[in-house]
């Protein structure tokens, strides 16, 4: 799933670069995402928790 979910984001980056996207997600990937762009301990990725419609913002570089 990380590796689905690491490309999705690299695609996004590609294809949609000076533009703004919105997804929808569940917590499992959201959870993936945020190792994405914030380096984590494996008890940090466990304890990280997303509540049901939080909204978070990421910024592509």
């Amino acid at each position: 799933m990380v590796y689905r979910v690491y490309d999705l984001i690299e695609e996004i980056k590609e294809k949609y670069r000076n533009n703004k996207v919105f997804l929808v997600t569940h917590g499992g990937v959201c959870r993936v995402m945020n190792t994405y762009f914030n380096d984590q301990t494996n008890e940090e990725f466990y304890e990280y928790y997303t509540g049901n419609c939080e909204l978070k913002e990421y910024t592509l570089n």
